[in-house]
């Protein structure tokens, strides 16, 4: 049976953005930045219209619903499927890490 409670570690670097990558199919993550200084975020890693920061030791939240095409009792229509890039992020010094927690 697949697990329906992660935790992640995602180093990141002052140079690249890196993506943060669903361990497991899910509707909820939170990320946590472990570094001592603020990190910035983007949905678009060449787009900086996408672009929000996160404090040092900040957290960052999403949940939502079912896919829209969900059937009760079907199959699985997690909104963040395993292994999808679900945010970019790249740290303004240091080098993280991301702490990651994913819930199914």
């Amino acid at each position: 049976m697949p697990a329906g409670y992660v935790k992640s570690r995602t180093p990141i670097n002052a140079e690249t953005f890196t993506p943060i990558l669903a361990p497991i199919s899910c509707s909820y993550f939170a990320l946590k930045n472990a570094d001592g200084s603020a990190v910035t975020l983007r949905t678009d890693p060449s787009d900086a219209n996408t672009e929000d920061t996160l404090s040092a030791n900040g957290q960052e939240s999403v949940t939502v619903g079912p896919a829209p095409d969900f059937i009760p009792g079907g199959p699985s229509k997690a909104r963040f499927q395993s292994g999808s890039t679900v945010i970019w992020v790249k740290a303004t010094q240091g080098v993280g890490p991301m702490i990651g927690t994913w819930v199914a």
